[in-house]
């Protein structure tokens, strides 16, 4: 498990909404991030109404799904729109994934991490949160540097006593 040098990419709007769907095709893991950001919405749409009315009923229960399903239907798109254009820097390192947007920096730690997917056209890496990193093939200089940083990802991710 070596640290590797920075790798620095761009994510176009496309590329935002393609993560998103190869997220829920190959992540259990953000799937079920998803799912409970549906199901929470469904919820907080089910407590305002009662709240207000003090009953429920078919139609209310058809508004929270619509409200639910909207929200996995329509995040790509939201996602694309306020997605951060700028240059992304991103580095393994032995206390998380340390990463720079524009003048934002931060290290989401190894423990933190749910999962970490090639998924065809990207390396997905996601949080135990919905933070989820879209790295994109051309980020890497060959195939045998992808092969690595996924291999390396793992195995971080998956070792005893990982940073917390």
């Amino acid at each position: 498990m070596n640290g590797h040098a920075a790798i620095r990419y761009t994510l176009s709007k496309r590329d935002i909404a393609r993560g998103y769907v190869y997220g829920w095709r190959y992540s259990p893991a953000f799937r079920m991030q998803m799912l409970v950001v549906a199901a929470g919405l469904f919820a907080f749409s089910m407590l305002s109404t009662w709240l207000r009315r003090r009953s429920l009923d078919g139609d209310d229960l058809a508004i929270g799904a619509i409200w639910a399903g909207g929200v996995v239907v329509l995040m790509p798109a939201v996602l694309a729109l306020v997605a951060n254009a700028d240059e992304r820097v991103l580095q393994l390192t032995p206390d998380g994934i340390t990463t720079t947007i524009g003048g934002r920096s931060g290290t989401l730690p190894w423990s933190k991490i749910a999962f970490v997917h090639d998924a065809g056209p990207f390396v997905l890496i996601g949080g135990n949160t919905i933070k989820t990193f879209v790295v994109p093939g051309r980020a890497f200089a060959d195939a045998r540097a992808r092969e690595r940083f996924v291999e390396d990802a793992r195995a971080w991710a998956s070792a005893p006593g990982r940073a917390s």
